[in-house]
């Protein structure tokens, strides 16, 4: 009785035992689970063996049966050491991403204090710019699964210091109005390439969740670039007002979207 589809014996395979192969027919080979192209071209084919199909003498697979073991070992050591690499990154990013998503509680602190009137207002101010130096040198840090978080981080730290700076200046002041200006170009970036790499890292590990990052970040940018439209008056203001009405529930999502990355990169292979 043949042992294989192929013809090869496997009570003297040397890659059974370190496989866990039950043998072809139980394993690789087997109708319903296995996944071995060539008993499944073999069984297409109406054959009970390879020995019977014309095709025999010129079957590249036949040709690389006795290869096809150890493929399988190879396949499996790059699936353990993809293994490893995911969940030594999702322990990274878990830890970190929540992290991001605690500096809210310091940040909504530091805005509530510096409501109040100068000079209580600077501890308020200092509280928020500390935040925001924090948050960017954490998304430097993830760096190493997406470059995108570096361009994300660096565009925070320069928006820290621009808050910082303007806490000491007169809001009439020209240089004033200039830093201001100056500051809308890292505070888009950093959101934009936040979302983006919080996307990136999640493909393959919670795809409808990176593709809901893709979706909020088209509605940020959308957002944004509707809130300047009240610079030219006139409808530019209900536009802004328009999207204003966007804008916040987008900062209220990418709160619950971070929140909901951390828990899946700690919940992975959990």
């Amino acid at each position: 009785m043949e042992e294989s589809y192929c013809g090869k014996s496997c009570s003297t395979c040397s890659y059974r035992e370190e496989l866990g192969c039950p043998g072809c027919f139980d394993g690789p080979g087997d109708r319903h689970e296995g996944d071995c192209r060539l008993a499944a071209c073999c069984r297409g084919r109406g054959h009970k063996t390879c020995e019977t199909c014309t095709d025999k003498s010129v079957c590249v697979m036949i040709k690389r049966r006795n290869f096809v073991q150890r493929d399988r070992v190879k396949e499996a050591a790059a699936f353990d050491e993809f293994e490893a690499h995911n969940i030594e990154k999702c322990a990274f990013l878990g830890k970190w991403i929540r992290l991001l998503f605690l500096l809210i509680i310091p940040s909504i602190i530091g805005t509530a204090i510096g409501l109040f009137p100068f000079p209580i207002s600077i501890v308020g101010n200092s509280i928020l710019t500390l935040t925001w130096i924090t948050y960017g040198v954490i998304l430097i840090m993830l760096a190493r699964y997406s470059d995108n978080y570096k361009i994300a981080g660096i565009c925070s730290l320069i928006n820290s210091v621009f808050s910082f700076i303007a806490i000491f200046l007169d809001e009439s002041s020209s240089f004033y109005l200039l830093l201001v200006m100056l500051d809308i170009v890292p505070s888009f970036f950093s959101e934009f390439k936040e979302y983006a790499s919080h996307s990136e890292v999640l493909t393959g590990i919670d795809d409808e969740l990176s593709e809901k990052w893709k979706k909020l970040l088209y509605l940020y940018v959308v957002s944004m670039l509707g809130l300047h439209t009240v610079h030219f008056g006139g409808l530019g203001y209900l536009i802004a007002l328009a999207s204003f009405a966007v804008y916040m529930p987008v900062k209220i999502v990418k709160l619950i979207y971070l929140r909901r990355t951390a828990a899946a990169f700690r919940d992975y292979d959990a």
